[in-house]
């Protein structure tokens, strides 16, 4: 699904986003209001956990605290680089520095230049994923910096990053093995020695941390609300992500994140913490599409999901990239010349699921679109192309009418990245397989990354910017409707 953030007079601008693509960034910067730098700082606690019942899926050997650089980073203007004598892209600058972890004990200060953080130097944009990813608690890390014209190496050990503490709660750090990969798996659950109602979180599309306390991580100002009225949570890193092992995640498939989940919720089921009857799925934007198919290999009791798609995915892009032209500001032969080259290529590499090369040799045509389009020639915002390809295999709708216990589909009015035909669609899905399972729910004045905004044109204009307001009747909605099916203890609730 592609996401158009305006309209040049001349052609759409360049590097159209999808909606599960900038819901990495929108989600730190807006449903959970920090950014995606600050995410590098990441916040948990690791606790014991006592399992019970079946036998839980593989741990493997423990899995390595990552480790936090502990600083906010920028991009140095054109005019910045040359000034330092730098290539353009090279090195970040530091904005500011977090007390006590890595980056401060080994003595960066504010104004440097971060050109090199162990063996990686920093001058591509994935450069900086690729360092910090590779940090690993308690080993020796080298930085270079650029301070006052010249460059300075600093030595030191790598800290851990901070660990989580949430009132009232008990922060459960595991593991499980997923494809040969172990995955982090954290948890929470109010304070006690009984079984509770369970949250099982699945986000949308992007390369971030779930990691953190409910104040900063994604999701976390409804995940916590839900846990301050009795009910336990449980989140995964994806492969590749926080302390998880796995790919970059421009090469991460469809399929090792979706067993990563099942594998996950297997293990959930295992914890003597989480009442396996009122065990329910929460998948947002891409979490939606995964949410029913990990139902159907793993079930659970409930599923709520919300701002997703429920359409094969090449009619999904060409309705989704058409109406964002014209909220984009596109003329209506703009958007018909655009859509003369888009809906092929996305017919082409979707539909008959072609490659990219085959499609600039056999259609030549298309050629100076796909570069304006997927420049790196691998990916569409952010993301692999065999990932989405998967995904248009996949009947979606299919996977709903699986679902056995009740379902709610939630969308917001101003959502101008999905639409409400498929979430009534989906709700329908779900009734006619298990009449009155399901139900439909509208979030007035609320968007895709739950901000609050008056129509859909608002929300576009708004969308990465800062100032956008989270509208919580999300929350109230979720509240109510886990309250009449999965109810939390009636002392939890009154709190």
């Amino acid at each position: 699904m592609r996401l158009l953030s305006g309209w040049s007079k001349s052609r759409a601008r360049s590097g159209l986003w999808s909606w599960w693509g900038v819901i990495a960034i929108r989600i730190l910067r807006i449903v959970n209001k920090t950014s995606w730098i600050r995410n590098f700082v990441l916040f948990s606690t690791l606790s014991l956990t006592v399992f019970s019942g079946a036998a839980p899926p593989p741990r493997g050997e423990p899995l390595p605290r990552k480790g936090a650089l502990g600083v906010q980073l920028a991009l140095l203007t054109p005019e910045q680089a040359q000034a330092s004598g730098l290539a353009a892209g090279e090195g970040r600058r530091v904005d500011s520095v977090v007390p006590n972890l890595t980056a401060a004990k080994l003595g960066v200060q504010p104004g440097d230049i971060l050109l090199r953080i162990g063996s990686t130097s920093l001058r591509q944009p994935q450069d900086l994923a690729v360092a910090v990813r590779n940090l690993i608690g308690g080993q020796p890390t080298k930085l270079e910096v650029l301070r006052q014209g010249k460059r300075v190496e600093l030595t030191g050990t790598i800290q851990e990053r901070p660990r989580q503490v949430e009132p009232g709660q008990k922060v459960i750090y595991d593991q499980v093995v997923s494809q040969g990969k172990r995955i982090r798996i954290i948890a929470t659950h109010p304070e006690g020695q009984k079984k509770y109602p369970t949250i099982f979180m699945i986000p949308g599309i992007g390369a971030y941390s779930m990691d953190g306390p409910f104040a900063t991580m994604p999701y976390g100002n409804i995940l916590g609300p839900l846990a301050q009225v009795g009910y336990a949570t449980v989140r995964i890193e994806k492969p590749g992500q926080g302390d998880s092992e796995g790919p970059l995640y421009t090469d991460l498939t469809f399929e090792e994140e979706l067993d990563a989940y099942i594998q996950a919720v297997r293990m959930a089921k295992t914890y003597d913490f989480v009442d396996t009857s009122k065990l329910v799925i929460f998948g947002h934007s891409m979490g939606g599409v995964f949410g029913p198919i990990v139902n159907k290999n793993e079930p659970v009791s409930g599923m709520i999901a919300a701002a997703t798609g429920g359409k094969d995915w090449t009619e999904y892009m060409i309705e989704n990239t058409r109406r964002q032209l014209l909220l984009g500001g596109a003329t209506a032969a703009q958007t018909e010349a655009y859509m003369k080259q888009y809906v092929p290529l996305v017919s082409l590499l979707f539909a008959e699921g072609w490659s990219l090369e085959k499609i600039k040799n056999e259609r030549p045509g298309l050629q100076a679109f796909i570069q304006q389009n997927v420049p790196d020639g691998k990916t569409m915002s952010g993301v692999g192309i065999p990932f989405f390809q998967t995904i248009a295999k996949t009947n979606i709708a299919g996977a709903w009418e699986s679902v056995k216990g009740p379902a709610l589909l939630l969308y917001g009015e101003n959502d101008f990245v999905t639409c409400r035909e498929d979430h009534e669609f989906l709700a329908e899905a779900v009734n006619r397989s298990n009449p009155g399972k399901a139900t439909f729910q509208l979030l007035a004045r609320s968007d895709h990354g739950f901000n609050e905004t008056d129509s859909q044109a608002d929300s576009m204009s708004k969308w990465g910017k800062p100032g956008n307001k989270f509208n919580p009747n999300v929350i109230e909605v979720i509240r109510e409707w886990l309250k009449k099916h999965f109810p939390a203890s009636a002392s939890a609730q009154a709190e």
